[in-house]
Parts: C-alpha cells; structure tokens; sequence
C-alpha cells in the first residue's frame, strides 16, 4: 500500500486527526496527507521531528528509558511522535481536542506497518 494511502486512512479512522506525515529525521518531508495547510504541515513537522530527535539524543546521553510515543504540542496543535528507525519518523497531528489515548491507540499499529514498509 502507498505511504500517502496508509497515511491518508490513519487521518479518516482517528477522530480529531488533522494529518500525517512520514518524515526524515532530518526535517525533510517524504510522504504526507493532511486536511490544512501541505507547507504548513511540513514546516511545522520539521519542527516537531527535530525536537524529538534532540529529546531523544538528551535521554540516551542521560540513560533514561523513553517511552514511545512522544507526545508534543506546538503551534495551537497536538503531536504524536514516534521513531520508526534512527532515519524516519512518522507524526500525527490531532486536534487539542481529540482523545490522545484513543489516537495513539489507533496510530501504534499504522507505525508498526509502516516500519516494516521502510525496512
């Protein structure tokens, strides 16, 4: 299945969600679905992963057991991070509104899918 399908019925099937987005951990945008703004999303992505990616160098540097995913909140918007290899990332932003417990429920198993695409 094509990233921006599997991104696009992770979008349609959490309620709340705004977009997805497959990304390099250098901030460069790969395969997206959002119902906003394409540069928006991926501008305001590159943020997020950097930051995820410098929070996760900071807790391997200290030996702190991070649990996934991280959550992050940034520009009016809700961020569900998770590293699927030390290259991409996959994040999914839902509204401050929605269920976080429910959209990372139903966003675990697309990051799983999509880790075993990218292998």
């Amino acid at each position: 299945m094509p990233f921006r399908a599997i991104l696009q019925k992770l979008v349609e099937n959490v309620e709340g969600a705004v977009s997805a987005i497959l990304i390099e951990a250098d901030g460069e945008a790969v395969q997206w679905f959002t119902v906003g703004d394409d540069e928006q999303l991926r501008l305001r992505a590159a943020y997020v992963v950097i930051a995820a990616v410098s929070g996760r160098e900071t807790l391997n540097k200290l030996g702190v057991k991070r649990e996934k995913p991280i959550l992050m909140e940034y520009a009016g918007a809700t961020f569900i991070v998770e590293e699927l290899d030390k290259n991409y990332y996959l994040i999914l932003e839902i509204l401050p509104t929605a269920n976080v417990a429910i959209a990372t429920y139903k966003f675990l198993p697309v990051a799983e899918q999509l880790r075993k695409e990218i292998a």
